[in-house]
């Protein structure tokens, strides 16, 4: 298995051009096509306020979407040629950002999505757009930080685990990279032991499966955990030096109101390295 189309969410915020540069830079690596997929939210101006304002305003509003969508379409050009990329296409399309980026997803076998920059004021997408989108695509996402940079060859991932059909699809949908790793750190937090937890030995039984598909995995299971699951995550992801992270979005999605659980939340707020997140 390998990845051969990938897409990344291109916008105006600020670290969207480095996105576009990892994207390409591993699609290179896995010899896949590359679209670049831009979403504009429909420009929805109340009747009474259009009149006001008048047709030459709205007029220039338009506009001024269509060239700021000029600039990205020529950035990412600009891009793949920079990059030797031949296999790729832009899309440009209008409609709910987290809901068209969902729909693009499902024809791919990775979206690849920024973290919120808290510093953004302007930002195009919600704060937990990335979470939203894992919910609904049915692919894996890959969330850049909005901070630093990064390879596209990752060396050590650590995986996120616990028995739950959440983390066994990022666990399945990681395949790909696993097997090019170095080193995996398989890490459960607080395990619950026994058949119907984790095991007798947490962690085991995941690591013999990864070895059977050819990765070299390592179980770190953590029992007698006092902070928050997240937060020990983050901090033992760093301790290991490691450069990517696995790990199911939990969550539970009731209409258009999402309850995500405290894990996915805490890393994808204080994310340092990339996450490979399914649901």
């Amino acid at each position: 298995m390998a990845y051969k189309s990938i897409v990344v969410h291109v916008d105006s915020d600020r670290r969207s051009s480095a996105r576009v540069d990892f994207a390409a830079r591993f699609a290179l690596s896995w010899g896949a096509h590359l679209t670049g997929l831009h979403v504009m939210a429909p420009v929805r101006i109340p009747s009474a306020v259009r009149a006001e304002l008048g047709d030459d305003f709205i007029r220039q509003q338009y506009q001024n979407q269509t060239a700021a969508v000029d600039r990205l379409a020529t950035g990412f050009e600009d891009a793949m040629r920079r990059h030797g990329l031949v296999g790729h296409e832009w899309r440009a399309v209008q409609g709910d950002v987290p809901e068209v980026a969902a729909l693009h997803a499902r024809y791919a076998d990775l979206l690849i999505v920024g973290q919120r920059d808290p510093d953004e004021e302007m930002s195009s997408v919600g704060g937990e757009f990335p979470e939203v989108v894992a919910l609904a695509a049915g692919r894996p996402l890959l969330v850049l930080p909005y901070a630093g940079s990064f390879e596209p060859v990752f060396k050590h991932a650590v995986v996120c685990w616990k028995p739950s059909r959440e983390a066994t699809r990022a666990v399945t949908d990681a395949l790909p990279i696993l097997q090019r790793c170095e080193k995996v750190s398989v890490l459960s937090v607080n395990p619950r032991v026994g058949a119907s937890g984790h095991g007798e030995v947490p962690g085991a039984d995941l690591a013999l499966y990864l070895a059977r598909h050819k990765v070299n995995a390592e179980v770190a299971a953590q029992s007698g955990v006092q902070i928050e699951a997240g937060e020990f995550i983050l901090s033992r992801t760093a301790d290991l030096s490691a450069d990517l992270l696995v790990m199911g979005a939990y969550g539970h999605a009731r209409m258009r109101e999402i309850v995500f659980g405290g894990v996915t939340r805490t890393i994808m707020q204080h994310m340092t390295v990339p996450v490979l997140m399914s649901h």
